[in-house]
């Protein structure tokens, strides 16, 4: 696994980590990171198995800290963690972003979709950084859009 932070003394070395999978939590307002979840899962069923999702609901921002801290806590802190969030800026944004602040190997990726969830699905995240992984998606989701002028085209 690469990385560009030291390895503390206490923590594992790059080799010891290369066969864990990397954390993933999805953050979304309403029950939007549930439902993608599902649904990527529906397309396809297989790699999502160890992500999560955290549904902001009608914003509840105390309840939406608790069940994300519960989540957060139980990953050791030298393992990786990516949290995709559905909306930049947002309070979810903001929450998940303040709680990664104090971690040192975690990713805030912004703009959460089923392309991405695509993408995750069919990357082998074992050894992988949470920056990589987050690249990765972040260039399927921006393949996704298009912009069809049907009546220019014919």
């Amino acid at each position: 696994m690469t990385s560009k932070q030291p390895v503390d003394e206490g923590e594992p070395a790059p080799e010891a980590r290369a066969g864990e999978a990397l954390s993933v939590i999805l953050v979304g307002h309403g029950d939007t990171a549930s439902a993608l979840l599902t649904a990527a899962r529906d397309i396809c069923p297989h790699g999502l198995e160890d992500v999560h999702a955290v549904d902001a609901g009608s914003g509840d921002c105390a309840a939406l800290s608790e069940r994300m801290g519960a989540l957060m806590e139980s990953v050791p802190d030298h393992h990786d963690m990516l949290l995709i969030v559905d909306i930049v800026g947002s309070s979810p944004w903001r929450r998940c972003v303040n709680s990664t602040m104090d971690r040192r190997a975690a990713i805030v990726l912004g703009g959460l979709s089923i392309s991405m969830l695509l993408k995750l699905a069919m990357v082998d995240r074992r050894g992988m950084d949470a920056k990589s992984v987050a690249d990765a998606c972040a260039g399927s989701a921006k393949r996704a859009i298009v912009v069809s002028n049907v009546s220019a085209e014919g």
